[in-house]
């Protein structure tokens, strides 16, 4: 099964953000069972680098940023080598850079 997941922020009359992935929905053998069935989880399909000059750096946990950067990592891990174009390259390369 694959699901959209669309978190996002409105201020009414000025202005909305919200960032969306597809995900699959996958076993997850890496979790204990429970009651003999195993979990779930999700595996990103949509990689698409986050837009780094709407974050504020300051505002994010230790945790939230190593997120940010091991998401942007395998952004430019699994996309960069079926991008052909040298600038849009660059560009890749600039918006995966770690925070």
């Amino acid at each position: 099964m694959i699901v959209s997941n669309e978190p996002g922020y409105y201020l009414p009359g000025h202005f909305g953000i919200r960032i969306e992935n597809l995900l699959e929905v996958v076993e997850r053998s890496d979790l204990k069972e429970f009651g003999g069935r195993k979990f779930l989880g999700f595996r990103k399909l949509t990689l698409i680098p986050i837009q780094k000059k709407m974050i504020v750096k300051e505002l994010l946990s230790p945790d939230e940023v190593d997120w940010i950067n091991r998401y942007h990592a395998r952004v430019w891990d699994e996309v960069a080598g079926l991008v052909k174009s040298e600038g849009a390259k660059a560009w890749l390369r600039e918006s995966t850079s770690p925070l």
